[in-house]
């Protein structure tokens, strides 16, 4: 896993950041074969897409040359996340959180419909907590919040819906 970081260079051009990383994640694959993301875009500077991605080693020179191709930006950092999924997590909520960004992912970092899934989930969380209140149970005691997110967690690492 890695973290990439594509920033625009002129204003104006963050109209097409999206219809330009678009053409820039069809070239990596072509050229480096599987390429899995998820995205935050922020409004630094003039546009900026942080990403942590999934795939093969690409080099920061391929990158950067072929992002000043397509968006005039040659501006990229490229770096492996290292130990620890954390880090890795806390870059994206950083960047969320603190610039505003909006969150975005390729169809394959997770199963189609896991939005759908997580609200499932907590829903019937809920209900089954709702189910023990009131028997001696507190909302804390009942189900655990941190249980619900440890089963979340499980069904992210194994790609696989609840």
């Amino acid at each position: 896993m890695r973290f990439l970081t594509l920033t625009t260079a002129r204003p104006g051009d963050d109209r097409h950041l999206s219809e330009h990383f678009e053409a820039l994640v069809k070239r990596i694959r072509r050229r480096y074969g599987r390429f899995e993301y998820c995205k935050v875009r922020t409004d630094e500077g003039y546009g900026v897409l942080h990403l942590l991605y999934r795939g093969g080693y690409i080099p920061q020179k391929w990158v950067s040359d072929a992002w000043r191709e397509i968006h005039g930006a040659g501006v990229v950092d490229v770096r492996a996340v290292g130990k620890g999924v954390r880090k890795a997590a806390r870059y994206l909520a950083g960047h969320l959180a603190l610039q505003g960004g909006h969150l975005s992912w390729s169809w394959g970092w997770v199963w189609h419909g896991f939005v759908r899934d997580w609200e499932r989930l907590k829903k019937a969380w809920h209900n089954a907590a709702r189910g023990y209140l009131g028997r001696g149970w507190t909302q804390k005691t009942a189900l655990p919040w941190g249980s619900l997110l440890a089963v979340w967690r499980w069904h992210l690492a194994m790609n696989s819906p609840p």
